[in-house]
């Protein structure tokens, strides 16, 4: 095989680990989003807020992890589309 061709080989192996992070990603923001929801329902009339105050953070830390997969994709296939 050539090296061409086994680094095709390697870069479609990356490729096929960024596409399970960005589905395990896309699953985690709607579980963030539906668990969100449950806690401001379950909230509505608690005297204080309980959804936790972190959940805002981790739901934005989520979309720059799924813009930086998308971003990481899109130059793994300019590159492969290269060779």
């Amino acid at each position: 095989m050539s090296s061409v061709a086994e680094l095709r080989v390697a870069l479609e192996g990356v490729r096929q680990h960024l596409c399970e992070a960005y589905s395990s990603a896309r699953s985690a923001q709607a579980l963030l989003a539906e668990s969100h929801g449950v806690f401001a329902d379950v909230g509505r009339y608690h005297p204080e807020p309980l959804t936790p105050p972190e959940l805002p953070a981790a739901r934005d830390r989520l979309d720059d992890a799924l813009r930086v997969i998308t971003t990481t994709l899109a130059s793994l296939d300019a590159y492969t589309s290269q060779l």
